[in-house]
Parts: C-alpha cells; sequence; structure tokens
C-alpha cells in the first residue's frame, strides 16, 4: 500500500491526485453499503425484528463513515506541503466520530429495541432515549477530545455557563416542553398505547418525546401535545383495566320515574350493545337533583379496538328506544306553549286496535265488548332493528301483536337465519300469556318495530269477568296446534294421517289439559 501510495504522487500531481481516491472510496463504500442493506433486508420478516433495527439505525452513520474515510484518503494522497496539520486532525476527528456513532447506534439497537423492548416486553419512552444518546455522545466527543488528540476542553466548560445562559433565554419554550417531557415519564400517569383524556382531546398514546406528546383519535387523527401544555392539565387515564377500556354517558330522565324503573331500563338499553363488556358489567349512579330532571350517571367497559364512538352511538339508539318503550321521558330544559284545536284520536286508535285483535285466533270470536275491554289496555312498545324483543328460555307472560315492522324468530341464539318471520298483524307469545311457560324462542326486531303488548294482569281480569271465556281459548289453541300437528305429519300430496274422529278425540284431550293449565295459571279453580 505504502509504495502503491509513493507511485501515486511521484506521477500524478495538482488536484486530481487528491479527488481520484476519494470519489473511488465514497462511490465504491456507498455501493458496497447499499448492497449490504439491500442483502439483509431481503431476509428480515418485519419491522418489528432485529436486524431491521439494526440496518435503520446504523445506515446514516454508515454513510458518514464512508465520508470520513473519503475525505481522509484524499488527504492521505495529497501534496504534503498544501495540507495543513489541523485539516488532518479534523479529518481524524471526523473518523473517530463516525465510527463511535456507528458503534454507538448498534449498541442503543441491541439494548432498547432488542432486549428491553422484545426480550423483556419493556417500553421505553423516546424522550429518554434521546437524552440518553445526547449524554453519552458528548461524554464520548469530550472524552476523544481530551485523551485522544490531546485538545485543551477547559474553555468549552469555563465559557459553558454563559452559553447556556444564552441557549436559555432563547429556547425557553423548547426547554420547557424538555423537562416537562422528563417530569411526566419520572412518575408517568400514562404509558405508549394507553388511551387518555388531556386538554380537551381524546386517543390513544402513539409515542412521547423530547418536544410532544401525539395522541390518535378514534377517527384516526393525529394530535401532537406540546409536554408543557400536558403538564399544566389534568390527565384522565381510561385504560384502568389490561384490554378493557371504559367510558361515561351521563343522561337526564323525568322526575316522574323512580330510580330502581330506570336502573333496569338503562342497564337492559346496555344489555342490547354487544360490543359493552358483561364483566365488569356497566354501572349506573344518581348523578343529582337538576331543575328539569334527575341526572343518571353510566359507566360502561369495552374492548381495546372497538371504535368508543361507535358503541356510543349505538348505546344512545338503545336508550332512547327503551325509554318510549318504559313511558320514561328525558325533559327539556324550555318550556313551549302551543295552541292548537285539541284532535280526539282514541276512536281511530282503538279502531286499529280491534282490527288487530279480529286476525289473532283465540282473540277474534270474543264479544265486541271484551275485545274493546283489551284494545283500551294494550300498551305500545317500540324496538329498534335487532333489538331483541323476547330471550329463549326466559320467563315472561306478555303477549305481543306486531302493529308496524317485522320481527325474526330464532329457535338458537347463535343462529344467523332466522325460522320464521312475522309482519303486520302477526302474533307471539300466546302460550306464555296464557300458561306462563318460558319463552320458546328468540325473537328479533329485523327493523323499526312497533308492538302492542296484552299483559297478564289484563287478560286475568278479562277470564274473571267471563269464566266461560277460559274454555273457549283452550278450545281454539287446541285445534290450532292440532293443525299445525298435521300439516307437519302429512306427506306432500296425501291424505291426513288421521281420521277425523282420531283427530277430533286428541283435540278434546289436548283443550282439556290446556284449559287445566290455564285455570291454574290464573287461580281460576
Amino acid at each position: 500500500m505504502d509504495t502503491l501510495t509513493a507511485l501515486w504522487k511521484t506521477y500524478s500531481t495538482g488536484v486530481f491526485a487528491s479527488l481520484l481516491p476519494s470519489i473511488i472510496v465514497l462511490g465504491g463504500g456507498v455501493i458496497l453499503l447499499r448492497w449490504m442493506i439491500r442483502s439483509l433486508q431481503s431476509r428480515t420478516t418485519g419491522e418489528d425484528s432485529v436486524w431491521f433495527k439494526l440496518l435503520s439505525c446504523i445506515q446514516t452513520p454508515g454513510y458518514l463513515v464512508i465520508g470520513a474515510v473519503a475525505f481522509r484518503v484524499g488527504l492521505e494522497y495529497a501534496d504534503p506541503a498544501k495540507v495543513a496539520r489541523q485539516w488532518v486532525l479534523a479529518g481524524n476527528l471526523l473518523l473517530s466520530f463516525a465510527g463511535a456513532l456507528v458503534v454507538g447506534e448498534l449498541a442503543f439497537a441491541l439494548i432498547i429495541d432488542y432486549y428491553l423492548r422484545q426480550r423483556h416486553k419493556t417500553e421505553v419512552p423516546s424522550i429518554f432515549q434521546q437524552l440518553l444518546k445526547v449524554i453519552v455522545y458528548g461524554l464520548v466527543g469530550l472524552s476523544f477530545l481530551s485523551t485522544t488528540y490531546r485538545i485543551d476542553i477547559t474553555p468549552l466548560l469555563t465559557t459553558s455557563a454563559v452559553f447556556t445562559m444564552v441557549i436559555g433565554l432563547a429556547l425557553q419554550d423548547v426547554l420547557g416542553n424538555l423537562f416537562s417531557g422528563i417530569s411526566v415519564h419520572i412518575s408517568p400517569p400514562f404509558k405508549i398505547g394507553d388511551w387518555i383524556k388531556v386538554g380537551g382531546h381524546f386517543g390513544r398514546v402513539t409515542e412521547s418525546n423530547w418536544r410532544a406528546t401525539t395522541l390518535r383519535s378514534p377517527d384516526r387523527d393525529i394530535i401532537i401535545l406540546p409536554n408543557n401544555e400536558i403538564a399544566k392539565k389534568d390527565i384522565v387515564n381510561m385504560s384502568q383495566r389490561p384490554g378493557l377500556l371504559y367510558s361515561d354517558f351521563v343522561i337526564g330522565l323525568s322526575y316522574e320515574a323512580s330510580p330502581d324503573q330506570v336502573r333496569r331500563a338503562l342497564l337492559g338499553a346496555c344489555s342490547q350493545v354487544r360490543e359493552i363488556s358483561r364483566t365488569p358489567a356497566p354501572r349506573i349512579f344518581m348523578d343529582g337533583f337538576q331543575d328539569f330532571s334527575i341526572t343518571y350517571h353510566i359507566r360502561y367497559w369495552f374492548k381495546d379496538g372497538f371504535s368508543p364512538k361507535g358503541i356510543r352511538d349505538q348505546l344512545t339508539s338503545r336508550i332512547w328506544y327503551r325509554l318510549k318503550r318504559d313511558g320514561i321521558t328525558i325533559p327539556f330544559p324550555i318550556r313551549e306553549v302551543n295552541i292548537h284545536p285539541e284532535k280526539d284520536r282514541k276512536a281511530e286508535q282503538i279502531d286499529r286496535r280491534l282490527a288487530l285483535l279480529s286476525q289473532v285466533d283465540f282473540l277474534g270470536d270474543l264479544e265486541r265488548p271484551n275485545r274493546v275491554f283489551l284494545a283500551e289496555r294494550l300498551k305500545e312498545y317500540w324496538y329498534e332493528s335487532g333489538e331483541t324483543i323476547v330471550q329463549k328460555g326466559s320467563s315472561g307472560t306478555d303477549f305481543f301483536i306486531i302493529d308496524r315492522g317485522r320481527v325474526a324468530v330464532f329457535l338458537d341464539d347463535e343462529a344467523t337465519s332466522p325460522v320464521a318471520e312475522l309482519g303486520t298483524g302477526q302474533f307471539f307469545g300466546e302460550m306464555s300469556l296464557l300458561t306462563g311457560e318460558a319463552r320458546t324462542a328468540t325473537v328479533r326486531a329485523e327493523e323499526e318495530t312497533s308492538l302492542l303488548v296484552l299483559g297478564q294482569e289484563t287478560m286475568s281480569h278479562l277470564l274473571r269477568e267471563n269464566p266461560d271465556l277460559a274454555t273457549l281459548l283452550s278450545r281454539v289453541l287446541a285445534e290450532r296446534s292440532a293443525r299445525n300437528q298435521q300439516a307437519q305429519a302429512r306427506p306432500e300430496g296425501g291424505a291426513f294421517p288421521l281420521a277425523d274422529s282420531e283427530a277430533e278425540r286428541r283435540t278434546e284431550q289436548a283443550s282439556i289439559l290446556l284449559l287445566d293449565r290455564i285455570r291454574r295459571f290464573f287461580r281460576l279453580m
């Protein structure tokens, strides 16, 4: 190498003698480094792999090393008479700094990214990484200047007070963010990945560095908050339980509704939203008495990954429908006076209900006064699309007539396709009304549905006033059950499998058994 250098200096003169070797080293080094990076990248398994982290951290320092080597080679091949000693010293210093930078970045990548994050699952905030790098590189640089190159660093240290004062005055906001970030991370109220509320903003913490903390909102917006602003505000960490988030819902309801009735209604609405966790269950609190309403506070939990706004939208909708069914009003904080001719629509409503009752086989033969009695006492319930009306296996004595809308019947709660669909004028729940037996199917609303509900108390009063009505009801239900069984057993295009006399005998027996169940249930015996 020395012989080659001597020959080069003998036969090459001028700027060309120093530039050409530098260009060769620079170009060859860049090509070699890029080839190594591409070759290793093709073997990595993703951005979280160790090789990818190492390549990412040494790419920029690697180019700096190549540049320093090229500069030093240029000085080596240049005319010694024209190269000052300071240039040689600067080249050596630059080469040493670049080498130390490569070694340092490799060490940080192995310790922080591989050992702490991947092996021990410990998240290290970027602010501490950056501060640590500044301190380590500063100490290494001063050590190089003092020991290796015999440079007196005392003037640097003696002027540091003046320099610090100037920097502090010029960078007050920057330093404020820096020290605020350090104070936040010394006793951290949150960690990377937590959902927090701060200063009116809500989002997941994605990064926290020396200047600012970055949040990602549920709408995928990026929110960057300076650290000195975060240090001055209250921070609410929503990630109390691993993998679960909680949210609060506040609503004011009428004084006429009892707290127990309201709690049942709100918990029932929460149970209709599948994303809301059952364990822990939602909690209902009374917040206070206002001018127009009682304020209730709902706290519910859901899995990290669901959209908080989407869940809140579903819950708001479910609460509206449940409150409307239960007759609980949401008061307005205003007073409205409307003057208009009063219209009596009661007769029109009764006529419509009588028409629907006439379509129910076991109620259609009732005398008009009895049907009017039922029509006046029917309750109107509204259900939203997708809401469960009755659950298979649950107890209940309500009988439902579909006034508007459509429902689907499922024999299995996990089934995706219904066994039947019922529309306007059709009904369900008659056996639970008359005998108190558990629900045999799950019924869900397929669209916004209005149901007319006949309760046990109304039916009990009607049966006590008309004892013979139980016999009529049992006979109609037994005949309908017999027709359904024969229709299911009849072969396609064939005759009924039972003779008329046998069918009549079985219907009579079923009617007697059903009458006995009705009388026992309503205590008519």
